[in-house]
Protein backbone atom coordinates (compact mmCIF):
# COMPACT_ATOMS: atom_id res chain seq x y z
CA UNK A 1 0.00 0.00 0.00
CA UNK A 2 1.32 3.71 -0.39
CA UNK A 3 0.66 6.31 1.50
CA UNK A 4 -2.67 7.88 1.22
CA UNK A 5 -4.59 11.54 2.05
CA UNK A 6 -8.46 11.79 1.83
CA UNK A 7 -8.73 15.35 0.27
CA UNK A 8 -11.49 17.74 1.30
CA UNK A 9 -13.42 16.95 -1.83
CA UNK A 10 -14.36 13.43 -0.86
CA UNK A 11 -17.89 12.38 0.22
CA UNK A 12 -19.31 10.59 3.02
CA UNK A 13 -21.03 8.16 2.22
CA UNK A 14 -22.62 5.77 5.11
CA UNK A 15 -21.85 2.51 5.32
CA UNK A 16 -24.47 0.18 5.79
CA UNK A 17 -23.85 -2.87 8.46
CA UNK A 18 -24.16 -7.03 7.91
CA UNK A 19 -27.10 -7.17 10.43
CA UNK A 20 -29.41 -5.41 11.76
CA UNK A 21 -27.52 -5.97 15.85
CA UNK A 22 -24.67 -3.99 14.45
CA UNK A 23 -24.22 0.04 15.48
CA UNK A 24 -24.35 2.76 13.18
CA UNK A 25 -21.08 3.97 11.68
CA UNK A 26 -19.34 7.04 13.76
CA UNK A 27 -16.84 8.97 12.96
CA UNK A 28 -14.43 8.61 15.21
CA UNK A 29 -14.56 4.52 14.00
CA UNK A 30 -11.93 1.62 13.66
CA UNK A 31 -10.49 -0.65 10.79
CA UNK A 32 -8.60 -3.67 10.26
CA UNK A 33 -6.50 -4.13 7.28
CA UNK A 34 -5.30 -7.71 7.30
CA UNK A 35 -3.64 -9.42 4.81
CA UNK A 36 -3.17 -13.11 5.76
CA UNK A 37 -6.01 -15.90 5.34
CA UNK A 38 -8.68 -15.33 7.94
CA UNK A 39 -9.53 -18.65 10.33
CA UNK A 40 -12.07 -18.76 13.14
CA UNK A 41 -9.41 -18.17 15.56
CA UNK A 42 -8.37 -14.24 14.16
CA UNK A 43 -12.21 -13.12 15.03
CA UNK A 44 -11.21 -11.54 18.20
CA UNK A 45 -8.81 -9.30 16.07
CA UNK A 46 -12.13 -7.91 14.44
CA UNK A 47 -13.78 -6.98 17.77
CA UNK A 48 -14.51 -3.06 17.54
CA UNK A 49 -13.96 -2.75 13.98
CA UNK A 50 -16.68 -1.13 12.03
CA UNK A 51 -14.63 -2.28 8.64
CA UNK A 52 -12.08 -5.54 7.81
CA UNK A 53 -9.96 -5.13 4.41
CA UNK A 54 -8.32 -8.84 3.97
CA UNK A 55 -6.32 -9.54 0.54
CA UNK A 56 -7.12 -12.94 -1.46
CA UNK A 57 -7.97 -15.71 1.20
CA UNK A 58 -7.95 -19.38 0.48
CA UNK A 59 -11.43 -19.66 1.84
CA UNK A 60 -13.64 -15.98 1.12
CA UNK A 61 -16.99 -17.74 2.81
CA UNK A 62 -14.75 -17.85 6.44
CA UNK A 63 -13.50 -15.09 5.91
CA UNK A 64 -16.31 -13.08 5.56
CA UNK A 65 -18.43 -14.66 8.07
CA UNK A 66 -15.24 -13.98 10.75
CA UNK A 67 -16.02 -10.60 9.88
CA UNK A 68 -19.62 -10.10 10.42
CA UNK A 69 -19.48 -12.47 13.45
CA UNK A 70 -17.89 -9.31 14.72
CA UNK A 71 -20.53 -6.90 13.21
CA UNK A 72 -18.08 -5.36 10.88
CA UNK A 73 -18.01 -5.16 6.69
CA UNK A 74 -15.99 -7.33 4.59
CA UNK A 75 -13.60 -5.46 2.38
CA UNK A 76 -11.55 -7.18 -0.69
CA UNK A 77 -7.96 -5.92 -1.46
CA UNK A 78 -8.31 -4.98 -5.69
CA UNK A 79 -4.84 -4.07 -7.65
CA UNK A 80 -5.73 -2.80 -10.90
CA UNK A 81 -2.91 -0.79 -11.61
CA UNK A 82 -0.42 -3.48 -12.95
CA UNK A 83 -0.84 -7.47 -13.79
CA UNK A 84 1.91 -10.53 -13.44
CA UNK A 85 2.69 -11.77 -16.79
CA UNK A 86 2.94 -15.39 -15.65
CA UNK A 87 -0.64 -16.24 -14.41
CA UNK A 88 -3.64 -15.45 -13.17
CA UNK A 89 -4.33 -12.67 -10.49
CA UNK A 90 -7.25 -11.04 -9.23
CA UNK A 91 -9.32 -12.77 -11.87
CA UNK A 92 -7.36 -11.57 -14.66
CA UNK A 93 -4.80 -13.92 -16.37
CA UNK A 94 -1.85 -11.19 -18.68
CA UNK A 95 -0.37 -14.57 -19.30
CA UNK A 96 -3.19 -15.25 -21.72
CA UNK A 97 -4.00 -11.82 -22.61
CA UNK A 98 -1.13 -9.73 -23.63
CA UNK A 99 -3.42 -7.28 -25.42
CA UNK A 100 -4.53 -5.98 -22.57
CA UNK A 101 -1.24 -4.50 -21.34
CA UNK A 102 -1.11 -0.52 -21.08
CA UNK A 103 1.53 0.50 -24.24
CA UNK A 104 3.12 4.27 -23.84
CA UNK A 105 4.24 4.14 -27.10
CA UNK A 106 3.59 1.53 -30.41
CA UNK A 107 2.79 -1.99 -29.46
CA UNK A 108 5.42 -2.56 -26.79
CA UNK A 109 3.72 -3.67 -23.58
CA UNK A 110 4.50 -1.03 -20.79
CA UNK A 111 6.85 -3.05 -17.92
CA UNK A 112 5.50 -1.28 -14.17
CA UNK A 113 7.75 -3.25 -12.08
CA UNK A 114 9.97 -6.86 -11.65
CA UNK A 115 8.86 -8.99 -8.84
CA UNK A 116 11.38 -12.24 -8.77
CA UNK A 117 12.31 -11.68 -12.63
CA UNK A 118 8.43 -11.22 -13.78
CA UNK A 119 7.48 -8.76 -15.21
CA UNK A 120 4.10 -6.69 -13.98
CA UNK A 121 2.60 -4.73 -16.60
CA UNK A 122 0.65 -1.57 -16.68
CA UNK A 123 -3.20 -2.55 -16.87
CA UNK A 124 -5.17 -0.89 -20.14
CA UNK A 125 -8.37 -0.37 -18.40
CA UNK A 126 -10.19 1.29 -21.23
CA UNK A 127 -9.19 -2.02 -23.66
CA UNK A 128 -13.03 -3.72 -23.97
CA UNK A 129 -12.14 -7.00 -22.72
CA UNK A 130 -9.36 -6.46 -19.58
CA UNK A 131 -12.56 -3.69 -18.47
CA UNK A 132 -15.41 -6.56 -18.80
CA UNK A 133 -12.82 -9.14 -17.02
CA UNK A 134 -12.15 -6.38 -14.52
CA UNK A 135 -16.04 -5.89 -13.73
CA UNK A 136 -16.48 -9.67 -13.50
CA UNK A 137 -14.61 -9.86 -11.07
CA UNK A 138 -15.92 -7.04 -9.00
CA UNK A 139 -18.88 -9.21 -9.10
CA UNK A 140 -18.12 -12.47 -8.21
CA UNK A 141 -16.53 -10.46 -4.69
CA UNK A 142 -19.93 -9.05 -4.27
CA UNK A 143 -21.71 -11.87 -4.91
CA UNK A 144 -19.02 -13.89 -2.39
CA UNK A 145 -20.90 -11.07 -0.07
CA UNK A 146 -17.55 -8.65 0.45
CA UNK A 147 -19.65 -5.43 1.41
CA UNK A 148 -16.72 -3.45 -0.72
CA UNK A 149 -13.20 -3.10 -2.04
CA UNK A 150 -10.15 -1.28 -1.14
CA UNK A 151 -8.50 -0.17 -4.77
CA UNK A 152 -4.57 0.02 -4.18
CA UNK A 153 -2.37 2.35 -6.19
CA UNK A 154 -4.75 5.27 -6.38
CA UNK A 155 -2.42 7.98 -5.78
CA UNK A 156 0.19 7.16 -9.14
CA UNK A 157 -3.39 6.11 -11.01
CA UNK A 158 -5.26 9.75 -10.56
CA UNK A 159 -2.57 11.91 -9.58
CA UNK A 160 1.35 11.41 -9.24
CA UNK A 161 3.60 10.89 -12.32
CA UNK A 162 3.10 10.50 -16.14
CA UNK A 163 0.72 7.40 -16.21
CA UNK A 164 -2.63 9.31 -14.83
CA UNK A 165 -2.38 11.47 -18.02
CA UNK A 166 -1.20 9.07 -21.12
CA UNK A 167 -3.14 7.25 -23.01
CA UNK A 168 -2.33 3.74 -24.15
CA UNK A 169 -0.85 3.67 -27.61
CA UNK A 170 -2.71 -0.10 -28.86
CA UNK A 171 -5.88 -0.38 -27.28
CA UNK A 172 -7.57 -2.55 -29.52
CA UNK A 173 -11.25 -2.10 -28.91
CA UNK A 174 -11.53 1.06 -26.27
CA UNK A 175 -14.18 1.54 -23.71
CA UNK A 176 -13.68 4.96 -25.03
CA UNK A 177 -11.41 6.52 -27.71
CA UNK A 178 -8.70 8.97 -26.16
CA UNK A 179 -9.39 7.66 -22.62
CA UNK A 180 -6.55 8.01 -20.26
CA UNK A 181 -5.00 5.28 -17.53
CA UNK A 182 -6.43 7.76 -15.01
CA UNK A 183 -9.99 7.77 -16.44
CA UNK A 184 -9.63 3.76 -16.69
CA UNK A 185 -9.00 3.76 -13.39
CA UNK A 186 -12.25 5.85 -12.25
CA UNK A 187 -14.28 3.98 -14.20
CA UNK A 188 -13.38 1.35 -12.17
CA UNK A 189 -14.30 2.98 -8.91
CA UNK A 190 -17.18 3.64 -10.39
CA UNK A 191 -18.34 0.07 -11.62
CA UNK A 192 -17.54 -1.11 -8.08
CA UNK A 193 -20.02 1.57 -6.19
CA UNK A 194 -23.26 0.61 -9.02
CA UNK A 195 -22.90 -2.87 -8.42
CA UNK A 196 -23.49 -2.29 -4.97
CA UNK A 197 -19.35 -2.32 -3.30
CA UNK A 198 -18.45 0.55 -0.99
CA UNK A 199 -15.16 1.92 -2.51
CA UNK A 200 -12.23 2.50 -0.51
CA UNK A 201 -8.77 4.34 -2.32
CA UNK A 202 -5.66 4.28 -1.39
CA UNK A 203 -4.69 8.46 -2.33
CA UNK A 204 -1.90 10.29 -0.82
CA UNK A 205 -1.24 13.63 -2.66
CA UNK A 206 -3.05 16.65 -1.26
CA UNK A 207 -4.23 17.28 -4.79
CA UNK A 208 -8.32 17.35 -4.75
CA UNK A 209 -9.47 13.49 -5.81
CA UNK A 210 -11.27 14.16 -8.97
CA UNK A 211 -15.16 14.77 -8.68
CA UNK A 212 -16.35 11.94 -10.39
CA UNK A 213 -14.04 8.77 -8.09
CA UNK A 214 -15.04 11.57 -4.64
CA UNK A 215 -18.69 11.26 -5.50
CA UNK A 216 -18.20 7.40 -4.73
CA UNK A 217 -15.27 6.71 -2.29
CA UNK A 218 -16.11 6.18 0.94
CA UNK A 219 -12.52 6.78 2.84
CA UNK A 220 -8.94 7.04 1.41
CA UNK A 221 -6.23 5.15 3.12
CA UNK A 222 -3.27 7.65 4.69
CA UNK A 223 0.13 5.20 5.66
CA UNK A 224 2.29 6.96 8.27
CA UNK A 225 5.35 6.26 8.47
CA UNK A 226 6.64 3.50 11.02
CA UNK A 227 7.71 4.24 14.12
CA UNK A 228 5.93 7.62 15.22
CA UNK A 229 8.48 10.02 17.08
CA UNK A 230 8.65 12.53 19.82
CA UNK A 231 10.50 14.44 17.25
CA UNK A 232 7.81 14.13 14.47
CA UNK A 233 4.62 14.62 16.62
CA UNK A 234 4.89 18.71 15.23
CA UNK A 235 4.49 17.91 11.78
CA UNK A 236 1.38 15.41 11.77
CA UNK A 237 -0.15 17.41 15.11
CA UNK A 238 -0.12 20.33 12.24
CA UNK A 239 -0.96 18.76 9.59
CA UNK A 240 -4.20 16.95 11.72
CA UNK A 241 -5.13 20.30 12.93
CA UNK A 242 -4.91 22.32 9.76
CA UNK A 243 -7.01 19.60 7.92
CA UNK A 244 -9.89 19.94 10.50
CA UNK A 245 -9.80 23.87 10.37
CA UNK A 246 -9.86 23.64 6.51
CA UNK A 247 -13.35 22.41 7.31
CA UNK A 248 -13.11 19.00 6.61
CA UNK A 249 -16.30 18.37 8.95
CA UNK A 250 -16.25 16.33 12.09
CA UNK A 251 -14.28 13.35 10.67
CA UNK A 252 -11.46 13.30 7.69
CA UNK A 253 -12.83 11.47 5.06
CA UNK A 254 -9.75 9.21 5.72
CA UNK A 255 -8.46 5.99 7.86
CA UNK A 256 -4.67 6.87 8.73
CA UNK A 257 -2.61 3.70 9.15
CA UNK A 258 -0.59 3.45 11.85
CA UNK A 259 2.39 1.33 10.89
CA UNK A 260 5.48 0.10 13.65
CA UNK A 261 8.61 -0.67 12.27
CA UNK A 262 9.33 -4.40 13.98
CA UNK A 263 7.22 -7.38 14.77
CA UNK A 264 5.49 -7.36 17.69
CA UNK A 265 5.83 -2.80 18.63
CA UNK A 266 3.05 -2.90 21.31
CA UNK A 267 4.58 0.69 22.28
CA UNK A 268 5.30 2.02 19.12
CA UNK A 269 1.56 0.94 18.40
CA UNK A 270 0.29 2.56 21.59
CA UNK A 271 2.16 5.86 20.44
CA UNK A 272 1.33 6.35 16.96
CA UNK A 273 -2.34 4.90 17.80
CA UNK A 274 -2.60 8.06 20.40
CA UNK A 275 -1.12 10.69 18.25
CA UNK A 276 -3.97 9.77 15.40
CA UNK A 277 -6.46 9.18 18.01
CA UNK A 278 -6.19 13.15 19.09
CA UNK A 279 -8.20 13.54 16.27
CA UNK A 280 -11.49 12.40 14.55
CA UNK A 281 -9.62 10.14 12.40
CA UNK A 282 -10.67 6.52 11.60
CA UNK A 283 -8.07 4.35 12.43
CA UNK A 284 -6.13 1.17 11.64
CA UNK A 285 -2.74 -0.50 12.37
CA UNK A 286 -0.08 -2.53 10.24
CA UNK A 287 -1.96 -5.13 8.03
CA UNK A 288 -1.08 -8.50 10.04
CA UNK A 289 0.89 -10.21 12.70
CA UNK A 290 2.95 -12.43 10.84
CA UNK A 291 6.11 -10.34 10.32
CA UNK A 292 5.87 -11.16 6.37
CA UNK A 293 7.83 -14.97 6.70
CA UNK A 294 10.24 -15.31 3.38
CA UNK A 295 9.87 -11.84 2.24
CA UNK A 296 12.69 -9.92 0.53
CA UNK A 297 11.97 -6.59 1.07
CA UNK A 298 11.50 -6.76 5.59
CA UNK A 299 11.42 -2.88 5.26
CA UNK A 300 8.01 -2.84 3.27
CA UNK A 301 6.24 -5.52 5.77
CA UNK A 302 3.30 -4.54 6.66
CA UNK A 303 2.08 -7.35 9.24
CA UNK A 304 4.82 -6.35 12.51
CA UNK A 305 1.48 -7.33 14.45
CA UNK A 306 -2.32 -6.25 14.67
CA UNK A 307 -3.41 -4.60 18.61
CA UNK A 308 -6.71 -5.98 19.17
CA UNK A 309 -7.32 -4.15 22.34
CA UNK A 310 -6.72 -0.73 20.24
CA UNK A 311 -8.99 -1.71 17.98
CA UNK A 312 -11.79 -2.44 20.66
CA UNK A 313 -11.61 0.98 21.88
CA UNK A 314 -14.79 3.09 20.98
CA UNK A 315 -14.00 6.64 21.23
CA UNK A 316 -17.55 7.89 20.40
CA UNK A 317 -17.90 11.93 20.11
CA UNK A 318 -15.40 14.29 20.75
CA UNK A 319 -15.80 15.94 24.38
CA UNK A 320 -12.89 18.76 23.86
CA UNK A 321 -12.80 21.32 20.61
CA UNK A 322 -9.79 20.58 20.01
CA UNK A 323 -6.29 18.59 22.30
CA UNK A 324 -5.06 20.36 24.68
CA UNK A 325 -1.60 20.22 26.47
CA UNK A 326 -0.03 20.46 29.82
CA UNK A 327 3.52 19.79 31.60
CA UNK A 328 5.16 21.38 28.64
CA UNK A 329 8.81 21.79 28.74
CA UNK A 330 10.07 25.22 29.17
CA UNK A 331 12.22 25.27 25.70
CA UNK A 332 9.71 23.20 23.21
CA UNK A 333 5.77 24.50 22.92
CA UNK A 334 5.07 20.72 21.56
CA UNK A 335 7.01 18.66 23.92
CA UNK A 336 3.99 18.29 26.56
CA UNK A 337 1.48 15.99 27.95
CA UNK A 338 -1.57 16.26 24.89
CA UNK A 339 -4.85 15.30 26.08
CA UNK A 340 -8.45 14.91 24.68
CA UNK A 341 -11.68 13.86 25.89
CA UNK A 342 -13.57 11.37 24.63
CA UNK A 343 -17.43 10.12 25.26
CA UNK A 344 -16.09 6.57 26.04
CA UNK A 345 -12.52 7.53 25.80
CA UNK A 346 -9.35 9.62 27.43
CA UNK A 347 -6.42 9.91 25.21
CA UNK A 348 -2.98 10.55 26.07
CA UNK A 349 -0.02 11.46 24.25
CA UNK A 350 3.79 12.41 25.99
CA UNK A 351 6.17 13.90 23.70
CA UNK A 352 8.85 14.62 26.72
CA UNK A 353 11.40 12.91 28.02
CA UNK A 354 10.46 12.66 31.37
CA UNK A 355 7.26 10.22 32.63
CA UNK A 356 4.47 12.30 33.41
CA UNK A 357 1.73 12.14 36.31
CA UNK A 358 -1.49 14.17 35.88
CA UNK A 359 -5.23 14.10 37.21
CA UNK A 360 -7.32 14.40 34.35
CA UNK A 361 -11.18 15.19 34.75
CA UNK A 362 -13.22 12.60 32.35
CA UNK A 363 -15.49 15.74 31.57
CA UNK A 364 -18.48 13.94 32.53
CA UNK A 365 -21.55 15.24 34.79
CA UNK A 366 -21.54 11.77 36.64
CA UNK A 367 -18.44 9.51 37.26
CA UNK A 368 -17.39 7.03 35.11
CA UNK A 369 -15.94 3.59 35.41
CA UNK A 370 -12.42 3.34 32.92
CA UNK A 371 -9.95 0.75 32.39
CA UNK A 372 -6.28 0.99 31.15
CA UNK A 373 -6.07 -0.24 27.90
CA UNK A 374 -1.77 -0.52 27.61
CA UNK A 375 -2.30 -2.61 31.19
CA UNK A 376 -5.41 -4.29 29.78
CA UNK A 377 -7.24 -3.66 34.15
CA UNK A 378 -9.75 -1.19 35.87
CA UNK A 379 -8.42 1.94 36.99
CA UNK A 380 -9.20 2.48 40.86
CA UNK A 381 -10.36 -1.44 41.19
CA UNK A 382 -13.16 -0.43 39.06
CA UNK A 383 -14.56 2.57 41.39
CA UNK A 384 -16.33 4.94 39.84
CA UNK A 385 -14.64 8.25 39.24
CA UNK A 386 -14.87 12.23 38.10
CA UNK A 387 -11.23 12.41 37.79
CA UNK A 388 -8.45 10.42 36.95
CA UNK A 389 -4.46 9.84 38.11
CA UNK A 390 -2.83 8.35 35.56
CA UNK A 391 1.07 7.91 34.48
CA UNK A 392 2.43 8.55 31.22
CA UNK A 393 6.16 7.13 30.53
CA UNK A 394 8.16 9.44 28.32
CA UNK A 395 7.86 9.30 24.64
CA UNK A 396 4.35 6.93 24.79
CA UNK A 397 0.68 7.16 24.22
CA UNK A 398 -1.86 5.58 26.68
CA UNK A 399 -5.74 5.50 26.49
CA UNK A 400 -7.84 5.04 29.05
CA UNK A 401 -11.83 3.50 27.39
CA UNK A 402 -15.00 3.29 29.47
CA UNK A 403 -16.88 1.29 26.80
CA UNK A 404 -14.41 -1.42 25.89
CA UNK A 405 -14.37 -3.94 24.89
Amino acid sequence: MLRALAPAAALLVSFGMPSAAAAAHVPAGNWVWYYQHVQAADRAKFAGAREVVVSEQANDAVAIAQIHAKHALAFHYVNVYWYPGNRAYEGVDFSQNAGWAFCESGSQPAIGRSVNGVPWYYADLNERGLYDSVVSYLRSLRSSGYDGVFLDLGTTALAAGAMPGLVSTCTQQPVVVGATFADGYARVAKAAAAIGLHVVVNYTTRKPLRADVASVVDRTLYETAPGATAASFAASFARRRAEQAAGQGTAPRYVEEVKTSRLGDRAGAFFGWTQAALWRIDLTVNTGDDGCPGTTMPSACGRFGTFPELTAVHRGKAMDAAPSSRSCTSRAAMRCLWVRRWQYALVLVNTTAAPIRAIVSTGHRRCRTFTDIWRARTLNGGACRMKLTVTVPAGAGRVYAERYP
